[in-house]
């Protein structure tokens, strides 16, 4: 599996994780593979930083978060962008029902946690 960042080489990423332990594992590796990195503790946070910066070109998003969830998040951008978001849905639930509906909400992949980046390309 590929993480969505790899198509963007040097893009800006949002990760939206409210586990803080998983948020700055993931932004770590993140930065050292060389990428800007926003991180954000919920969905209402992560919105607003991503209409903030523009330059938001990968959003990596849990699922279960206080305040609006990653399902809601995928489909506030997918409403909102004025250029495509690659979203990458992080999750801890079990089951093929959170799969589908964050791929049905338009998410370009969906990951398992926990996540290592070198795992995932």
């Amino acid at each position: 599996m590929t993480l969505p960042a790899l198509k963007h080489p040097k893009a800006t990423v949002l990760v939206i994780e409210d586990e803080v332990t998983q948020s700055r594992l993931l932004a770590s590796q993140l930065i050292q593979e060389g990428y800007e990195v926003f991180s954000a503790e919920n969905g209402r946070e992560g919105i607003f930083l991503w209409e903030e910066h523009p330059n938001i070109r990968i959003v990596i998003t849990d699922i279960s978060m206080p305040l609006m969830d990653g399902y809601d998040v995928v489909e506030y951008i997918r409403e909102n962008e004025t250029h495509y978001t690659d979203i990458l849905v992080l999750t801890g639930l079990a089951g093929r029902d959170s799969l589908e509906k964050a791929l049905g909400l338009g998410a370009d992949d969906y990951v398992n946690k926990p996540i290592a980046i070198a795992e995932a390309t």
